[in-house]
């Protein structure tokens, strides 16, 4: 589906730069031959040209001007065309950030807070961000005997996989809960990639999480993927789900990670990276309250 989405795109850029390509020309011509007579069709039009530069005649440097004023306009509207996202990305992660900006510079109000009884959606980027950032405290329970389904379930290796990922770049978030899933690993890397990871539980379990996760970003952004990366330490069955990676232990999982460390910021992402990992915080605090 996704490919038939990128296809479609290509085929309607390609339309869209046959129609700019075909419309500057008109335009040009019709300008050229309206202000100097001068058809860039014809052919004899273009002999006589010649003839004037090669023998010194003197020529309206306007008519230059012009033919220079047309290919800098075509040349600048194919990039706006072959590079939508591009531009996108960096307007809407710009919103987020600075959004963010602006809620972290606003005095909290306890009573306010207390009135808050339901999770907020993240709002779409281009749009101003109020989250709820009051952190959620689980509520302390004594141990009871506990099944041993319930004990698979246990997140395992928090602390491990944090630092491994730290080590290889990643920005590690807090682990939330997704659709009664306890993940043990969430984190953000570069080109708008995000690794999500449990440990101890069955494929199903975790294409769950991976299936509501999708959902949150699909809600809160129209043109931008987001590249989600799913791992499972220890699963308690076998599936050949290709979206979903297993490693039998967790030192499987730090020989993957130390082989795909996270790609170093490009030098024009001017702070895109630091707005997409907010995004993701909001994302992480949200969809644990749902």
């Amino acid at each position: 589906m996704i490919e038939l989405k990128q296809m479609k795109k290509k085929f309607d850029n390609i339309l869209l730069i046959i129609l700019w390509l075909l419309a500057m020309c008109l335009g040009t011509c019709f300008w050229l031959n309206t202000r100097y007579g001068f058809n860039m069709f014809y052919g004899p039009h273009w002999e006589y040209l010649s003839y004037a530069q090669a023998s010194n005649l003197n020529i309206n440097k306007w008519f230059y001007v012009s033919i220079v004023v047309a290919i800098v306009i075509t040349i600048i509207g194919l990039y706006l065309i072959v590079t939508p996202n591009i531009l996108s990305k960096c307007k809407r992660f710009k919103n987020i950030k600075t959004a963010n900006e602006k809620q972290s510079a606003q005095p909290t109000n306890e009573s306010q807070a207390a009135a808050i009884n339901e999770p907020v959606r993240p709002p779409r980027p281009n749009t101003p961000i109020v989250v709820n950032s009051t952190p959620i405290n689980p509520v302390k329970t004594e141990p009871t005997n506990i099944a041993p389904t319930q004990m698979a379930t246990t997140p395992q290796y928090t602390d491990e996989l944090k630092q491994i990922f730290q080590d290889a770049g990643f920005v590690v978030k807090q682990a939330p809960i997704i659709n009664g899933v306890q993940t043990s690993l969430f984190a953000a890397g570069t080109g708008e990639v995000v690794y999500i990871g449990a440990t101890g539980i069955t494929h199903d379990k975790m294409q769950s999480a991976i299936d509501k996760l999708r959902g949150v970003f699909s809600d809160t952004l129209d043109d931008i993927e987001i590249n989600i990366n799913a791992f499972i330490v220890s699963p308690l069955d076998n599936s050949d789900n290709d979206s979903i990676i297993d490693f039998a232990t967790i030192d499987d999982l730090r020989e993957y990670i130390q082989a795909h460390t996270n790609p170093p910021l490009p030098d024009d992402d001017d702070g895109n990276f630091d707005a997409f990992s907010s995004f993701i915080t909001t994302v992480a605090e949200y969809i644990g309250n749902i």
